[in-house]
């Protein structure tokens, strides 16, 4: 009774962040909840999560620590919620809390060492991502240039 309740307010959370713009996988997540299929969401929620979703992290580390449609996993979940509170989630503190007390002092510290490991790589490919955005602007910029002097 308590997993389908809580299933169900999952599911009217990710509904309603899904309504304000919905996005690849969202839709498609938010359908498998509904249809109470929580390993299906949770196998469309992950990709997103490691793109750097903070909304995608949130529910992946919810899922996580309630076990619910896939195995109950602490530390990954503590890390997941780590990684969101990083990136501005703002209810996110609060449940990784909750999971900290599920955690001894190890697990928790390996959590948090994955944590920001991920975070890094993340930080890293994004600015590796703006530095060839910058980059391909500049051209653009020249070749627009270049075609008007010639032209």
């Amino acid at each position: 009774m308590r997993r389908a309740i809580a299933t169900m307010l999952f599911a009217l959370a990710l509904a309603t962040l899904a309504a304000g713009g919905a996005r690849a996988g969202w839709d498609e997540a938010r359908a498998a909840l509904q249809a109470g299929k929580t390993g299906a969401a949770f196998r469309e929620l992950k990709p997103m999560a490691e793109e750097g979703d903070k909304e995608a992290q949130y529910m992946i580390a919810y899922l996580l620590s309630t076990g619910n449609g896939v195995k109950q996993d602490f530390e990954e979940a503590y890390m997941w919620y780590s990684i969101a509170v990083a990136r501005g989630h703002t209810t996110a503190n609060t449940a990784r809390s909750f999971v900290r007390k599920k955690l001894n002092f190890a697990a928790a510290a390996e959590a948090e060492r994955k944590a920001r490991i991920w975070l890094q790589e993340y930080h890293a490919k994004e600015a590796q991502e703006e530095a060839k955005a910058k980059v391909e602007e500049r051209r653009q910029k020249l070749e627009d240039k270049q075609a008007e002097e010639g032209g």
